[in-house]
């Protein structure tokens, strides 16, 4: 966990990566039937975007399981809004996989 609240990716072992994606799937889901965790979520946007970029890299691709790849483009997606974080992704390198 880094000192932001929102847990780093093990750099070692990528096996660690797939509950910490999980989890933060999770909490999107769960957002929208409990209005307390967008905000929470919101507050760390750009920390969990520069995470998405990072591991979508193509030079990473081993980072994360080819599932948890489909399930991270599908949740960039949805935050493609008009009152997302539209900006905020084309900032951190995402708007390719819209």
């Amino acid at each position: 966990m880094c000192s932001s609240g929102v847990p780093s990716l093990s750099q070692n072992d990528f096996v660690e990566n797939t509950p910490i994606f999980k989890t933060i799937f999770h909490l999107f889901q769960s957002s929208s039937s409990d209005p307390k965790i967008l905000p929470v979520l919101l507050s760390h946007i750009d920390h969990l975007l520069s995470v998405f970029a990072y591991v979508m890299d193509e030079t990473r691709e081993d980072e994360i399981e080819e599932d948890t790849r489909k399930q991270l483009i599908e949740l960039v997606g949805q935050l493609n809004t008009p009152e997302g974080v539209a900006p905020k992704l084309q900032a951190a390198g995402l708007a390719k996989y819209l």
